[in-house]
């Protein structure tokens, strides 16, 4: 009964028993951890699934190689503008040249014009004056794109509220070929005040067409709150309705000034 126990006894410091509690990670780190875990999956599975998808070397590669080849294009594309922002330069200096010369009728066009009175006045220009050589001022306009029959060689419009300025030269891509009655047809295209988009058609302008016709003048538009931003003009054969020259140009802002109307053509050969 009084039997020694072979059990030890632990040395206890405290007379309240063992106070050692178990350390546990805190709540908000887990609910940090959590977050982060979640946060990461969900950005995952955003990126694989919705994102855009990752390049490889190789592709990352052909990319760059693409754009490189763009940026050269880029800066053709910016030598051929300028190049040919100079020749129009040197167009419009030639067609001053032959404005002083467009002052009288010839006796063969007031009879042509007498005989369909739908087509506008012409003042022909006078052979020999000034030294101008008609092949050369054509040689010097800027191409026509399409190469139509009748080629729009140079096409500028300026615009405003409710008015459009306009300078056209038209030239036949087959000088032997005969002349044709043809009227000029605009279209204008641009946006109210609302800011609604809308497009006006001007007058018809009645040609014969020739190896250089010049058309200049300044319209009041129908539709008075639209302003123009671009155009398209075509060239038609008033006998067979038939599209002799199509093409689209830009308006630019209007500048101070009036211009007057005025339509020259080269004398037929």
């Amino acid at each position: 009964m009084f039997g020694s126990s072979n059990k030890q006894v632990v040395f206890n410091p405290s007379v309240y028993g063992n106070t050692r509690r178990n350390r546990r990670m805190p709540r908000w780190l887990i609910t940090f951890l959590a977050g982060v875990i979640i946060g990461g999956g969900g950005f995952w599975f955003l990126q694989t699934n919705y994102g855009p998808p990752r390049l490889s070397i190789e592709e990352s590669n052909r990319l760059n190689s693409t754009i490189s080849q763009l940026n050269q294009e880029k800066s053709s594309l910016q030598q051929q503008l300028s190049d040919s922002q100079q020749a129009l330069s040197q167009a419009r200096d030639t067609i001053k040249q032959l404005s002083p010369v467009t002052t009288t009728q010839t006796e063969n066009s007031a009879v042509a014009v007498n005989n369909d009175p739908s087509l506008n006045p012409i003042t022909p220009i006078k052979e020999g004056t000034s030294g101008v050589n008609m092949e050369e001022v054509l040689k010097n306009l800027p191409p026509d794109p399409s190469n139509n029959p009748i080629g729009i060689r140079i096409g500028n419009f300026q615009g405003e509220i409710g008015q459009l300025s306009y300078e056209l030269i038209l030239t036949k891509s087959d000088l032997s070929s005969p002349n044709v009655p043809a009227r000029v047809e605009v279209l204008a295209t641009g946006r109210y005040k609302n800011g609604n988009k809308g497009f006006d058609h001007i007058q018809p302008i009645n040609i014969t067409a020739n190896e250089y016709v010049r058309l200049q003048g300044k319209v009041e538009l129908t539709k008075k709150t639209l302003t123009p931003n671009a155009v398209e003009v075509k060239v038609i054969n008033t006998q067979t309705r038939k599209v002799l020259g199509s093409r689209t140009f830009e308006v630019r802002p209007a500048e101070a000034g009036t211009t007057t109307t005025e339509t020259t053509t080269a004398p037929a050969n």
